[in-house]
């Protein structure tokens, strides 16, 4: 899933209010066990939102032949 947030919007707590409820949202419905977040590494505001909501880096993956972090955080 991405999260694009309207420039006009950004830095207002939406991107990681939303990573919160679709966390509640996994945990209540019994999915598991750990969400992954994905964010490029030129990208310092998606990966603070991540690092922010309990996620944390497991290292570069590729994707799209673009370098790419991955981040996780359990659901238990």
């Amino acid at each position: 899933m991405s999260l694009p947030i309207d420039p006009a919007f950004q830095c207002r707590g939406y991107a990681g209010e939303f990573l919160e409820g679709a966390f509640r949202w996994a945990r209540a419905n019994g999915l598991g066990p750990r969400i992954i977040g994905l964010a490029r590494p030129a990208n310092a505001a998606s990966r603070r939102v991540l690092e922010k909501a309990g996620f944390r880096s497991e290292g570069p993956v590729p994707l799209c032949g673009a370098p790419t972090e991955r981040f996780a955080r359990e659901i238990a």
